[in-house]
């Protein structure tokens, strides 16, 4: 004889590490599997993880997917170099004015 474990709607929402509203939503739209009784839901726990399993699977795969199409759009970009952009130090064209009642050497050292 086999025995389910079954979980009320605190319980499939704490082991999925989400809101009961949410786990509420995903049962009323069919996409996780529960029985309502009464104002209650209940899910069996193998229906819980096969749902977890599958959302894990189709969430890596796109993420999956993603990173193969950003891989390939990166190995068809063009990669001639690029001009590197050049800091100029500034230096001064002019003496610096004459101030008065100082030497002129004292003013400016090159």
């Amino acid at each position: 004889m086999t025995t389910f474990e079954t979980m009320d709607l605190q319980t499939a929402a704490a082991y999925l590490g989400a809101k009961t509203e949410t786990i509420s939503q995903l049962a009323r739209k069919g996409e996780l599997p529960g029985a309502q009784i009464g104002k209650g839901w209940i899910f069996l726990r193998e229906d819980v993880l096969d749902f977890l399993r599958k959302r894990i699977a189709a969430e890596t795969e796109k993420r999956r997917a993603t990173k193969d199409s950003e891989d390939d759009a990166f190995r068809k970009e063009d990669r001639s170099p690029q001009p590197v952009a050049v800091l100029k130090t500034r230096t001064r064209r002019h003496a610096p004015p004459l101030l008065p009642g100082i030497p002129p050497t004292a003013h400016y050292h090159r």
